[in-house]
């Protein structure tokens, strides 16, 4: 949330149990705090020009079932969010494969951010499988299933369905610590958000999620460079967010390739 917010997204809700709301109050006050019991009091807040799913989520049944029903929200006009999948909303995935339909329901625009161990499971290929051939595993698995892969690693790749890929290698060791992929979501999901309605006109989601992941990766370079790589937490790279971000404007800032 805290990564949202400093990447520019504006405005934030958190939904989580009732038994967050006051630590997330606290640590992220500029954020909207919602709360639900049960899946429809979760789907009640399927809204937002973006979704951020899985992240602290937990794998019981409620937080399964509050995940399936704001997938199955759909607004009255017929557009749907996109939706950045992460953490416990891969497992949730994995383990119940009926999810994908939920999903990929509406055209959805998806975005998934699995470690290699989590894409080990979502693919079913041993890690070393993975390892060796990053890019040619995110390919598949993004034109099997039609989502954007974003394959996080020292390299990241990120793969379209269509074929583009992209592979960041900026970053470093520091930031290969619990929190970091956390903080990747709310990055991508904030870009997601700001760029929503230029989705498919001026920028594809793979750019939008190669640009997160480059935005990302910068601040903790940046934070490697004054702290040090060693104990760096993933909450010194947010606070370095806005300087990657400094001079960027709507207007005046475009991705691409060269």
């Amino acid at each position: 949330t805290r990564a949202a917010l400093r990447s520019g997204v504006g405005l934030a809700r958190v939904l989580t149990p009732e038994c967050n709301r006051t630590v997330l109050q606290t640590a992220a006050p500029e954020a909207i705090v919602s709360t639900y019991d049960t899946p429809e009091r979760a789907a009640g807040c399927a809204e937002g020009d973006a979704l951020v799913l899985g992240c602290g989520l937990g794998v019981s049944d409620l937080s399964r079932e509050a995940l399936r029903s704001m997938l199955k929200v759909c607004p009255a006009d017929g557009t749907v969010p996109p939706v950045v999948l992460d953490a416990d909303g891969i497992n949730h995935a994995v383990k119940d494969p009926s999810l994908w339909g939920d999903l990929l329901a509406h055209h959805r625009q998806v975005i998934v951010t699995p470690h290699p161990v989590e894409m080990s499971r979502l693919c079913g290929k041993p890690v070393p499988r993975i390892l060796a051939a990053p890019v040619e595993v995110a390919k598949e698995f993004a034109a099997t299933w039609g989502v954007t892969v974003v394959l996080k690693d020292a390299h990241t790749v990120i793969a379209s369905p269509d074929g583009e890929v992209f592979i960041c290698a900026a970053g470093n060791a520091g930031m290969a610590t619990g929190g970091s992929g956390d903080a990747l979501a709310g990055v991508i999901g904030s870009l997601l958000a700001q760029n929503r309605h230029r989705i498919g006109v001026d920028l594809t989601v793979s750019e939008i999620a190669a640009a997160g992941v480059y935005l990302h990766a910068r601040a903790g370079d940046l934070a490697a460079e004054e702290i040090g790589e060693y104990g760096m937490l993933p909450s010194d790279l947010i606070e370095r967010l806005p300087l990657v971000c400094k001079g960027f404007s709507d207007t005046g800032t475009r991705i691409g390739r060269v």
